[in-house]
């Protein structure tokens, strides 16, 4: 699958513009330079602590975060404290 000039694979790849695109369960044990998490909403705010747990310790420079605009203020602060650096 591909977006823009960009090739999402599920694979490890050291090929320029190819993204490794895993689910949080999949990536825990894994480290890389650049994390997003997307699709942080409403449904998934009963998970929010293991999946901002796993996130957020596997990234070593960047953290991307998407989440929905419908997302309460609560869950938005929870997030948002829990990125914070220290």
């Amino acid at each position: 699958m591909s977006i823009a000039n960009f090739t999402l694979s599920v694979k490890r790849s050291q090929i320029r513009n190819h993204i490794q695109v895993r689910s949080v369960h999949t990536f825990k044990g894994l480290e890389s330079r650049v994390v997003i998490l997307a699709e942080v909403g409403p449904r998934t705010s009963r998970l929010l602590d293991p999946v901002l747990y796993v996130g957020c310790s596997r990234v070593r420079t960047y953290l991307v975060l998407l989440y929905e605009r419908t997302l309460a203020e609560e869950t938005r602060s929870k997030i948002t404290d829990s990125v914070r650096p220290s």
